[in-house]
């Protein structure tokens, strides 16, 4: 299962929530300034060009008037002040200067440019500044001519009152001023004198409190704004913690699952290492758990599964973890101080689930993982834990085993063997072996059986053993039991071509194979394919086949028959009910278990059990091959109860096809 990172998914709907609050907070103070900022400009601005009109038409009426006809001017000013009260003062320059503000005359008209500067830094006190350019000139009775050209002054006086909103005078004071400037408006003659127009600029506390109640309504909309954000990022919150006691929810215990098992191991576990405490992981399985479900009811078994939950909540501490895997399997993962204390407190646990039903007899087996400075998942540590219970025998009587470096061996050997044995089938890595079978009577070589061997490029020669059981495991032994059949019906194949005696070879055929209603079939299509007879084949079934479906398995073996192919029962004895498979399967031969002829037999028990086997088999008409057999006092045993065939080392071990055909050139079959 593709891990469900449940960690990086409280990051994700954490980052969001942050990012959304800051540029809510961004946004807002961003639009207030820019907003309060645009409003503010705009409004100063509007009243600057409100000034200039008003200059302006101030100079287009006194420029109308006689050049020397001052009471002229001043009642223009005077009228226009009336008309327009932004209208302050007006400054005339004519030969010298001449500068009027609120329509007096505060200089007269010879004063000098340096007295006309020293004028205006005695005015209300301003200070004249270097940027604003002031144009002088002496020529008469022309300064009114022409409008030429205007532009702003400096400021001369600013000033902020505050305002108590309290106040009875409320409305009153939005009237007043909280904010001057004052401007001066200069406009060039054609004969190089200019007029200059002074006007003040007012910013009242009505125009305040108009940029106030916009930005406020901006901050209200901000604020609506942000609290329907914050209802979500709590409405999400809320459906987060629902998803998460979902996602971690076992349906069965009503505790933790496990992913969330996976999830806090991986934590702890990096924990651990870094404080080197000493940790395991443990697997326990209550075994036949469908068997108590069958008899006891689903309800039931959902019950238990509560139940024994419960003893290991209790049973675990805060810093540990626990969860319910599948069916009756529970991973842990535990602290401990010494092997001996781990297996007490697991053993503990055991008890005290045992005793959840204490009329009812309930088995578990546990393995320990135990936790190294090795890097590793849960599911990695889990799963070896799952292999050291694996390895637990029943005949022992043990519940506990730990994951050994044996068993780890194992594993990656397995691994190994796994991933290579597609390509070796390919390139023809597996090679037949033949064990000679040799007639009792004549001693000569009769038969044979194919033995598969692993010619590995770099691992050399391995043993059946070692690959055999893993492939009957994942089920590739079909796979080699095809290709033992065609290699053993090619090199007949060739014998036949090249005008030798050929004889008959036996190939097993695993149980796994009897699944395949056309088994028989099969073989026919693989061996017909080297055009061999089909009694050059014999077929050799193990006795263990026949608990899986006796039916299928004596139809198929019928129909073998039928084609022509000898069916032999290889093991007979090494199961239960050999006597009842003899009397069901139509076989040809009968193969005796090789431990019949080793061990300790002073009570000769043995050669009667095989005599009287030998003896059974002949009236059904069965042929006996004795395998296993070492000693000539084996074979004189079995020479005089008329065995058909000896294989074993007595005569010869399995062998290459060259030293057998040599084999078969010796007893004068090639």
């Amino acid at each position: 299962m593709k891990r469900n990172n449940t960690e990086k998914l409280k990051k994700t709907h954490l980052y969001p929530v942050i990012i959304v609050l800051i540029v809510v907070m961004f946004v807002v103070a961003a639009a207030v300034s820019l907003i309060a900022s645009a409003i503010g400009y705009n409004m100063t601005k509007g009243k600057l060009n409100q000034g200039y009109k008003l200059a302006h038409g101030c100079y287009k009426q006194i420029k109308e008037t006689s050049s020397n006809d001052w009471s002229e001017a001043e009642r223009i000013f005077h009228s226009y002040e009336k008309s327009v009260p932004d209208v302050t003062g007006v400054t005339i320059f004519r030969d010298g200067v001449v500068l009027y503000s609120i329509g007096e005359k505060v200089a007269d008209e010879k004063t000098s440019i340096l007295e006309y500067i020293n004028g205006m830094e005695d005015f209300e006190g301003s200070k004249y500044e270097d940027n604003c350019e002031v144009y002088l000139a002496t020529t008469e009775d022309s300064f009114f001519q022409k409008f030429a050209k205007g532009k702003i002054g400096y400021i001369i006086k600013t000033s902020i009152e505050a305002i108590d909103s309290t106040s009875e005078l409320f409305d009153e004071s939005m009237g007043e001023t909280i904010f001057e400037q004052n401007c001066y408006f200069e406009f060039q003659n054609d004969d190089g004198t200019v007029t200059a127009i002074t006007t003040n600029i007012y910013i009242t506390m009505q125009d305040v409190f108009l940029v106030f109640m916009v930005c406020i309504g901006i901050i209200l909309i901000c604020f609506i704004y942000l609290l329907f954000v914050v209802f979500m990022i709590v409405r999400f919150f809320r459906n987060q913690r629902k998803l998460f006691k979902l996602y971690y929810a076992d349906k069965e215990t009503g505790g933790k699952n496990w992913y969330y098992f996976l999830e806090r191991a991986a934590k702890r576990m990096k924990k651990y290492r870094k404080k080197s405490v000493n940790a395991a992981i443990i697997h326990i399985r209550m075994e036949k758990y469908r068997s108590y479900c069958s008899c006891y009811g689903e309800a039931a078994g959902s019950k238990l599964l509560s139940d024994f939950y419960e003893v290991l909540q209790k049973n675990v501490a805060k810093k540990e973890v626990f969860a319910r895997h599948e069916m009756c399997d529970f991973g842990l993962l535990l602290c401990y101080d010494s092997e001996e204390q781990l297996v007490e407190r697991v053993g503990q646990i055991i008890k005290e689930l045992e005793n959840m039903r204490p009329k009812i007899k309930l088995y578990f087996k546990v393995g320990i993982n135990r936790l190294d400075k090795e890097v590793m998942d849960p599911s990695e540590a889990y799963n070896r834990a799952t292999i050291a219970r694996r390895n637990i025998e029943d005949v022992h009587n043990e519940s506990v085993k730990f994951f050994t470096q044996a068993m780890k061996d194992d594993l990656l050997w397995e691994r190994k063997v796994e991933n290579e044995m597609e390509r070796a089938l390919h390139n023809h890595e597996y090679k037949v072996y033949l064990q000679p079978k040799y007639s009792v009577d004549k001693e000569k070589l009769a038969a044979a059986e194919a033995l598969v061997r692993w010619v590995h490029p770099t691992e050399g020669l391995i043993a059946p053993y070692k690959f055999i059981p893993i492939f009957e495991k994942n089920g590739f032994i079909t796979k080699l039991d095809d290709y033992m059949i065609g290699e053993v019906a090619r090199l007949q194949s060739e014998w036949i071509a090249q005008g030798k005696k050929i004889v008959p070879i036996s190939v097993n055929v695993s149980r796994a194979h009897f699944t395949q209603d056309n088994l028989a079939e099969h073989v026919c299509e693989i061996v017909d394919g080297y055009k061999v007879p089909h009694d050059a084949i014999e077929l050799e079934l193990t006795e263990s086949a026949f608990f899986d479906d006796k039916k299928t398995l004596i139809d198929i073996v019928k129909k073998m028959k039928s084609y022509g192919f000898a069916v032999s029962m290889d093991d007979f004895g090494a199961g239960y009910s050999s006597l009842n498979s003899l009397k069901e399967l139509p076989i040809d031969i009968v193969k005796l278990d090789a431990e019949f002829f080793r061990g300790n037999d002073e009570e000769g028990k043995g050669k009667v059990i095989v005599g009287e086997a030998i003896g059974l088999a002949k009236k059904l008409n069965m042929r006996i091959v004795a395998e296993g057999i070492e000693t000539r006092e084996q074979v004189d045993f079995l020479a005089d109860n008329e065995c058909d065939l000896i294989q074993g080392y007595y005569f010869a071990k399995p062998m290459p096809v060259d030293e057998f055909e040599v084999k078969m050139a010796e007893d004068g079959i090639a």
